[in-house]
């Protein structure tokens, strides 16, 4: 199963169990809490934005979900922050 088909899983088992009785807003959350996880879970590109300096243009690599700068010259696989996994494929 991949990252996209469970979180699909999970939104139908929210659908269903949204009519039942034992359903209250703390299961609604750790459904939304497990989907989030899951997401971050899927690779994204990262952000590359670039500023003008003293020194000219300089490049600035963000996390595509929390948008903070967390990469110099490292690739980590995942944000440090947030913990995002990062496709670093061009």
């Amino acid at each position: 199963m991949t990252y996209e088909e469970a979180i699909k899983n999970i939104n139908a088992l929210n659908a269903v169990c949204g009519k039942k009785d034992f359903y209250d807003t703390e299961f609604e959350n750790a459904l939304a809490l497990a989907i989030d996880a899951l997401e971050k879970q899927i690779p994204k590109k990262p952000i590359i934005r670039e500023a003008e300096d003293s020194f000219g243009f300089v490049k600035y690599i963000l996390c595509p979900n929390c948008e903070k700068v967390d990469f110099g010259y490292e690739r980590h696989c995942f944000c440090r922050l947030c913990g995002q996994a990062i496709d670093w494929e061009v």
